[in-house]
């Protein structure tokens, strides 16, 4: 049985840095801070832990253009593994991160407050109704 399977909840910590393949698909890279809190004795403690991320393709685009520095989100995806040759050291390097599948925010912003308006990602729109039957 394989299971791999990452959820998690955390602020941005810096503007997400958007890049392109050379086929033209947007990548989104961005730090998550996700803070826990804990108690020794009577003493309430706070560790932060860092998480790398990538979003690609359309919701790569969508998350650039919504999500801003600061913002809290709900991340679901799984776990990966970068692996290259360090150029100047010769030295194997990897970095492990988090392939979002699926965001979407945990938190309402008024519109001034962030560069548009909240929204859920790969979710479908829905219209309001009033409730009256026709």
């Amino acid at each position: 049985m394989i299971l791999n399977d990452v959820k998690i909840i955390g602020s941005l910590v810096s503007e997400p840095d958007v890049r392109f393949t050379p086929k033209g698909t947007q990548v989104v890279n961005f730090s998550l801070g996700i803070n826990e809190t804990y108690r020794v004795e009577d003493e309430q403690r706070q560790i932060t832990t860092f998480v790398e991320v990538q979003v690609w393709g359309p919701s790569a685009e969508n998350f650039a253009k919504l999500v801003r520095k600061g913002q809290e989100v709900f991340i679901e995806g799984s776990v990966r593994q970068d692996r290259w040759e360090d150029k100047q050291t010769g030295q194997n390097r990897s970095k492990l991160f988090v392939k979002a599948e699926r965001w979407q925010f945990t938190q309402y912003r008024r519109q001034e407050d962030s560069n548009a308006a909240p929204a859920e990602e790969n979710a479908p729109e829905s219209k309001k109704t009033s409730g009256k039957k026709k």
